[in-house]
């Protein structure tokens, strides 16, 4: 994942006996549409693949909120070039989250 890329060591489950600080992150989909190909390739608008997450950054020690990054991507267009946008928007939607948690994550004193 991009955070494993950034050099941060994601796990499934709160640490046990963890020593140090972590975070844990809570997400949520805010919106989802699959859309249409067939729309998209008319266009107007019509058909478009809509994603919207939000991630709340809790310190995992005292269980308060330090901040959170949110993130939409629409596919409007392409038509046929579009397939399969239901299932990619998703990730392009994780992928920019990640990248915000990220870049939150890498400025030393900045919360939220």
């Amino acid at each position: 994942t991009k955070l494993s890329e950034a050099g941060y060591t994601m796990m499934p489950t709160k640490p046990g006996g963890a020593e140090g600080e972590y975070l844990l992150l809570n997400a949520k989909m805010e919106r989802y549409e699959g859309g249409s190909v067939f729309g998209r390739w008319i266009g107007f608008g019509q058909g478009a693949a809509v994603c919207a997450l939000k991630v709340d950054i809790i310190d995992g020690r005292s269980g308060n909120k330090v901040g959170d990054v949110a993130a939409t991507q629409t596919i409007k267009g392409g038509g046929l070039y579009s397939i399969g946008a239901e299932n990619y928007i998703v990730d392009r939607c994780a992928d920019s989250i990640a990248s915000g948690i990220s870049e939150k994550l890498s400025k030393p004193g900045k919360k939220g």
